[in-house]
């Protein structure tokens, strides 16, 4: 018989019921025994659960519950909860542990060794390609680092390992990691030693190795128990060891499987994905036969825990089976176990990833249904259950998440990030709004008149070009636009009075803004001056000018967390050498980024959300194991940045694959509850995906049972429940929208521009004219062809109207010199100094030239000629105006209408067709006497002045027709068009005739053409 107290309990029964029975039967149902016993667990909500477990058995009877502690087989830092005090009235004479930096401070201090670093070594070639680390990559860096210290010190492996490690049996690049990470074994131990701290990893090995030693010395009276741990930390292993030899002492093991045969054990041992991997290592030390481990607790009537049929075991233990034992198989008798045995699984393989969150959310759901019963949605996957938690909000659920959310994420925190952007980013339009819009943003001010001036001043300079850098090139831009008259989305003036009141808030918000833009544009800093600048910037915009802050809807558990975090930012950031301020927001947000926030547990009484870790120890009427895809559960093993698999091995690290191995022992546990639903999605993003192992192995293993499909319908058909929630149980098509205005409100003025608009697009005139909706200016907008245009039609103007010269050389530099007023500080754009000027310089060139040509037959010349004439129709009288780019006066043809084009001319079919109106309507304008300056002109010539600066820069389209005949026709069209829409029955479409759309259109997505398309 063993000497160790070892004892197992199946996965089939629930871990902590089942353990507090047997503590109560352990301790002869003693309440003073119980209260005086010790009990250490993996995780602390282990800890909770057990509590809990122990209140059930106790029932009514009030009792002191034992210590409860966790040991941080899953949370190094959860060590700290252990005291030697605790376990016996007396000390070790050597009780003082030389305590734990913390992960922030260890990070800091990486930080800063990693940059002297690359820069004392910057000359040696075979680390040249890390020169100019910038101090985020450091502390990314850092951070990886930290994982290599705790894996090595983990495993109990001294940093002077890394020295044996031959470099020139490796790859070169992996040489240059060995020189590197004399960071490790050189200068590292002494900046711990002048911290005056060690390792988290070194002081959990510490404290657990005092621990044992201390027991061993000892022999404490009381019970002392570790239960749910696997020993897969060598030190918690050796605790283990220790424990398990005390007189009251006993190791209770999660889920050990005794149905094997001992080839498989042997195999076992040597494959670590195997789910009873890190357990044989254990027993084989101990030297303990796994048949021989006791279950923990007889089953007593009358316990809340109930036992299912062990068939379900057997079967998992099969599929489970080591690879090389799986001829094994063959041996199988059909009645091994049977259909009913398998009862309780179902098996759901969804489309996509949407539709395993909606499916799962449905189960969750449906839970609820009856009473005191419990579900847990457990996934390695944290997107697959953000998306389940969105999903539950259609029924009103919030349900808890164990791993929480980054800290990052949150809403504090992305309000304070944005402000650093914003001010990084030198208040650029886009950052600008982004931090101005948050919810938070209060500025001092009520939220109401918060968002009212950050519309209007969004209206007033942020909607075309970006203004100048920082406040006060916002501010400057300002004070322009508080002389101009500029409208808002809905066409009204902003009054001087709302302007002066915009102007005076943002001079209330720059002082604290031009204090932090000062240092993060400083190249060298102090990261306390700067945060303290950013965070004194952050408490003026989330104030509010009453009490109820909305800093204070957040709970005081989450305002004390973020509290914290900052300060001991601060507090741990005092030594840090100056840096650039362009450095300090990428450097502070990889310090913040593996902090997380977790609400408080138990957000709802009958549903969660677990990982893998936390859930094998807790029982649930219902569990859903989800995201079974390889690369997810189990999960892909991560490459090492720092060895390769060659150099774990020679140094004594254990391979990556054993993830794999702790997960199926997880997914095993997990298997033993009541009803166990495993999903998985097809496709992820429209790519297909590969089931977990796991999966394919039970499907494989049901088939040769003959027992095809029996895991697939199981519960019913979830699947298609979920897709019936959002399909209608009958669908009716609607008619696409057809706005019939009344007369009244129909327009009366149209410029020669609009009437084109107009047969294409009716909706576009129905949009602009009727329902007054102007386009909204692009945020920080980018120069475009439109624009392009614009400064050409401006420079031909200008000169024109300035007289050209009749010498070349000094018309083109004239023309040259209307051209940079024109374009103006968009020239100092990159893409418009790149392309657009050379082709305006061909341009100009080419068009001086023309002008000479032309000139001997040109009497006069004018741009841009105002015209209007008034078309009567039964109705009534309707404005036809427009600006005509330039009239000539000829000796050949009175009057010539030219129309410049910087994109394409129209073809001639729609001017023929009339598509294509302007130009000719220009012409009945002219023919009227509607432009200024000019007569009634019968005799009228159209041309296009087609300027592109390619080659050739351009050209000149005489329209060919007859002229008077193309007017007349687009005069009785128009008057056609017009009488038409005086109808009150004609609608307002949106493209009837889908071949004949406008190249640009800035009502479209309003009509939802395309939708109604379908």
């Amino acid at each position: 018989m063993s000497r160790y107290n070892i004892f197992s309990i199946d996965t089939d029964l629930p871990f902590a019921d089942t353990f507090a029975t047997g503590l109560w039967i352990r301790v002869n149902k003693d309440p003073i025994t119980l209260r005086q016993s010790m009990i250490f667990v993996p995780h602390r909500r282990a800890a909770r659960v057990l509590e809990d477990a122990l209140v059930r058995v106790m029932g009514q009877t009030a009792v002191i519950l034992p210590q409860i502690l966790a040991i941080g087989d899953a949370d190094t830092d959860e060590i700290d909860q252990m005291d030697l005090a605790q376990i016996g009235d007396r000390k070790l004479d050597s009780d003082i542990i030389v305590p734990a930096i913390t992960g922030l401070r260890r990070q800091i201090l990486l930080t800063q060794l990693i940059r002297t670093y690359l820069k004392a070594n910057i000359s040696d070639e075979k680390i040249s390609s890390s020169r100019g680390a910038s101090l985020y990559q450091a502390s990314r860096l850092a951070e990886d680092l930290s994982k290599l210290l705790d894996r090595m010190q983990t495993e109990n492996i001294p940093f002077k390992n890394l020295e044996q490690l031959v470099p020139d049996m490796y790859a070169e690049h992996w040489q240059k990691t060995l020189i590197f990470l004399k960071i490790i074994t050189e200068a590292w131990p002494k900046i711990l030693n002048e911290e005056g701290a060690n390792d988290p990893a070194s002081y959990r090995n510490e404290k657990l190795s005092r621990m044992q030693i201390y027991l061993k010395q000892k022999q404490p009276e009381r019970h002392i128990i570790i239960a749910g741990s696997t020993g897969s930390i060598p030190a918690t292993a050796k605790l283990m060891e220790t424990v398990a030899a005390l007189p009251k002492g006993a190791v209770v093991l999660p889920g050990l499987d005794r149905r094997l045969e001992d080839n498989s054990w042997d195999a076992i041992i040597n494959d670590v994905t195997h789910p009873q991997h890190v357990l044989s290592k254990l027993l084989f030390k101990l030297s303990i036969v796994p048949h021989d481990v006791p279950d923990w607790s007889p089953l007593v009537q009358g316990q809340t825990c109930v036992r299912k049929e062990k068939g379900r075991m057997r079967f998992l233990s099969e599929v489970m089976r080591p690879a090389i034992t799986t001829e094994k198989w063959h041996d199988l008798e059909k009645n091994f176990i049977t259909k009913s045995d398998l009862d309780g699984i179902a098996v759901l393989e969804c489309q996509d990833f949407q539709s395993e969150a909606s499916t799962i959310a449905l189960i969750l759901r449906e839970t609820l249904e009856t009473s005191g019963k419990t579900a847990s949605l457990i996934t390695a996957d944290r997107s697959l259950a953000r998306r389940v938690k969105s999903e539950l909000k259609r029924w009103d659920i919030n349900i808890d998440d164990s791993a929480g959310i980054p800290i990052t994420e949150t809403p504090v925190l992305v309000f304070w990030r944005l402000i650093g952007k914003m001010v990084e980013d030198g208040l650029a339009p886009v950052s600008f709004l982004a931090a101005m819009k948050h919810p938070l943003a209060r500025g001092g001010m009520s939220a109401g008149a918060f968002k009212r001036n950050t519309r209007l001043l969004e209206q007033l300079i942020l909607r075309g070009p970006r203004p100048g850098i920082g406040i006060d090139g916002l501010i400057q831009a300002l004070k322009i636009s508080m002389g101009e008259d500029r409208k808002n989305i809905g066409a009204s003036v902003v009054t001087a009075k709302e302007k002066k009141e915009v102007h005076d808030w943002i001079i209330d918000l720059s002082a604290p803004i031009r204090e932090f833009e000062k240092l993060i544009r400083s190249p060298s800093v102090k990261v306390q001056d700067i945060f303290e600048k950013h965070n004194q910037l952050f408490a003026k915009l989330v104030s509010d000018d009453s009490e109820n802050s909305p800093w204070n809807a957040y709970s005081a558990d989450y305002r004390e967390q973020i509290a914290s975090i900052f300060s001991n930012i601060f507090e741990m950031c005092h030594d840090v050498p100056e840096i650039s301020g362009q450095e300090y927001l990428p450097f502070l947000e990889s310090l913040l980024s593996s902090a997380t926030y977790r609400a408080p547990f138990g957000v709802h009484p009958s549903l969660s959300i677990l990982g893998p870790l936390e859930g094998r120890l807790m029982h649930f009427d219902r569990v859903i194991l989800a995201g079974l895809n390889e690369g997810s559960w189990p999960p892909e093993p991560q490459a090492d940045p720092w060895m390769s698999r060659p150099m774990r091995s020679d140094i004594g690290l254990p391979l990556p694959e054993i993830r794999i191995g702790q997960s199926a022992h997880d997914f095993v546990q997990l298997c033993g509850a009541k009803e166990v639903f495993l999903t998985r999605s097809k496709r992820i993003n429209g790519t297909p995906t590969v089931a977990s192992r796991w999966l394919l192995r039970m499907s494989s293993l049901i088939k040769s049972l003959d027992y095809g499909g029996i895991l697939d319908g199981a519960y019913g058909n979830w699947i298609s429940w979920q897709n019936s929630l959002d399909t209608p149980n009958c669908t009716r098509r609607l008619s696409p929208p057809t706005p019939r205005p009344v007369l009244a409100q129909r327009p009366r003025s149209f410029s020669v521009t609009q009437i084109g608009a107009w047969l294409r697009n009716p909706y576009h005139i129905y949009a602009r004219q009727i329902l007054k909706l102007v386009p909204l200016g692009v945020l920080d907008a980018e120069p475009i062809a439109v624009d392009r245009g614009s400064f050409i039609h401006k420079a031909l103007e200008t000169f024109v109207k300035d007289g050209i010269p009749s010498d070349l050389n000094e018309a083109k530099n004239k023309l040259i010199q209307h051209g940079r007023s024109a374009f103006g500080e968009t020239l100092d754009h990159p893409a418009v100094w790149a392309f657009w000027w050379p082709r305006f310089l061909k341009i100009a060139n080419w068009f001086v030239e023309q002008e000479s040509k032309n000139s001997i037959k040109i009497i006069n010349k004018k741009a841009e000629v105002r015209g209007h004439i008034m078309l009567t129709v039964p109705s009534g009288e309707v404005k036809l105006k427009a600006i005509a780019d330039r009239i000539d006066q000829g000796i050949e043809h009175p009057y010539i209408i030219i129309d410049y084009k910087t994109g394409n001319i129209p073809p001639r079919r729609e001017l023929i067709s009339g598509l294509s109106p302007q130009l000719p309507l220009e012409g009945l304008i002219l023919r009227e006497g509607g432009f200024s300056e000019t007569s009634a002109q019968i005799r009228t010539q159209l041309k296009y002045i087609q300027l592109t600066g390619g080659d050739p820069p351009g050209r000149e389209v005489i329209v060919e027709e007859n002229t008077d005949a193309l007017i007349s026709m687009a005069e009785e069209g128009l008057r056609k068009l017009i009488e038409a829409f005086d109808n009150d029955d004609t609608p307002y479409l949106a493209y009837p005739d889908p071949n004949n759309k406008m190249a640009y259109d800035d009502y479209e997505h309003l009509s939802r053409v395309k939708e109604w398309s379908l």
